[in-house]
């Protein structure tokens, strides 16, 4: 029976408990050496530099010099950037959940797994903070750790793991782009926000990340500025075109692109991956690829903005305002009751 509730979630909670810190803390060991390597060669380096510009190898100067540039040489002392230290964890948890997904042929549960998540995260309590904003970490305490209950920590790891698992060995015709859980859906938000009414604005920005796939968790926080509708045009038709081999300056299709060229310099290439596609209506934020509950502009995640050309062809054929959502409470999608 296509029923969530015979998927063993609670075996991914204990696989995650028994594996992810092992995973984890080598990947840091890893990158910690590759981080006091190039710290080293940096030094070396520097010191080669200086020599070279003082003609006094060894001198007091070349040394001053040196520290003046990066500080004490203390290799141990090498710090990592937080966004390296988080890419090690989600690389880590994604190798837990991968493992499990392919186990449980989870590739092969596409026609009805996403709408029975999306329903089954509609059943949490949600839980808001002293500001009166929904706490994504509150959230997660209360519907998992409080309760200790290892299927909805285990379902939470798979819906907030890397989205290319659950497509990891999918039939031909699978596309993510095209899925209930597209790469723009935060499935856990959605879930809230199909069966309870919660907003997407409705959570605080606070530990959101908590709820979030490791790309969606890259929007907290992001603002784009505003760019001229030409402009706009200009940079995708830029982006979704190669300027070399057999296409050369033939543009690609943007509901199906998903590289995006040249971007470097202007003024979405410090973007995360997701807000370009975001702004540029491409690849899973094209329109004719849109659901309800896609997150389509980084500056406002319940907002569904006018398509940039061709509107005859979109779902969406203007700006649909910022409303309330309203639950639905029409459980088709599930198999048992709620």
């Amino acid at each position: 029976m296509n029923d969530i509730k015979l998927l063993d979630f609670p075996g991914l909670a204990r696989d995650f408990q028994q594996t992810y810190a092992q995973l984890r803390d080598e990947r840091l060991r890893l990158a910690q050496a590759v981080a006091e390597r190039r710290y080293r060669q940096q030094y070396n380096q520097l010191v080669q530099q200086f020599q070279n510009f003082s003609g006094e190898a060894g001198s007091d100067g070349v040394e001053e010099s040196v520290r003046e540039s990066i500080g004490e040489y203390d290799p141990d002392d090498v710090q990592l950037p937080q966004h390296v230290v988080q890419e090690c964890k989600a690389t880590a948890k994604s190798s837990v959940v991968e493992a499990w997904a392919l186990k449980n042929m989870i590739s092969q549960k596409l026609t009805w797994l996403p709408h029975q998540l999306l329903a089954y995260f509609g059943t949490w309590t949600a839980v808001k903070d002293e500001s009166g904003k929904y706490s994504a970490t509150l959230t997660w305490d209360a519907n998992t750790r409080a309760r200790g209950d290892y299927y909805a920590l285990g379902s939470a790891l798979l819906a907030t793991s890397t989205r290319t698992n659950f497509f990891k060995d999918a039939p031909k015709g699978n596309q993510q782009y095209k899925s209930v859980i597209n790469p723009l859906v935060p499935i856990i938000l959605a879930g809230f926000k199909k069966y309870q009414g919660i907003n997407y604005g409705d959570w605080s920005p606070v530990g959101l990340e908590m709820l979030l796939d490791p790309e969606l968790a890259k929007l907290v926080g992001v603002t784009v500025p505003e760019i001229a509708h030409s402009e706009l045009i200009a940079l995708r038709n830029t982006a979704i075109t190669d300027q070399s081999g057999s296409r050369a300056n033939i543009p690609n299709n943007p509901a199906t692109c998903t590289k995006l060229n040249h971007l470097g310099g202007t003024a979405i290439g410090h973007l995360p991956k997701l807000a370009k596609y975001m702004v540029l209506q491409t690849w899973a934020a094209h329109p004719s690829n849109r659901s309800e509950y896609m997150i389509l502009d980084p500056n406002d995640w319940d907002r569904i903005p006018e398509p940039l050309v061709s509107k005859d062809i979109f779902l969406h054929k203007s700006p649909q305002a910022i409303t309330k959502a309203t639950p639905s409470f029409g459980y088709s999608d599930l198999p048992w009751e709620v």
